[in-house]
């Protein structure tokens, strides 16, 4: 087992995290838009774009970090997830 399977089960945990950990941040980024998200308390991305949606009139740059940190991130995961797995098929 330690020579044949968990070798090929990392690889494929880690392959699924990267790939998940970009859905999981989308939805979470989500639910806090929509105000069902952590809590009141909690900074997140989604919770950031509810409250520069307000100003977007008088400062409309401030609703452009949050925003790209979360295109940004999910773009990583997502490029790490794949480079892993076309490695894997080659």
């Amino acid at each position: 087992m330690l020579i044949h399977i968990f070798p090929n089960l990392i690889a494929e945990m880690i392959r699924f995290l990267c790939l998940s950990c970009a859905d999981m941040i989308l939805a979470i980024t989500g639910f806090s838009f929509i105000g069902l998200g952590l809590g009141d308390n909690v900074v997140d991305w989604g919770s950031m774009i509810l409250d520069a949606r307000g100003a977007l009139v008088l400062h409309p740059t401030m609703i452009l970090y949050p925003i790209g940190a979360v295109i940004l991130s999910t773009l990583c995961f997502n490029v790490i997830g794949r480079q892993l797995t076309t490695k894997e098929a080659e």
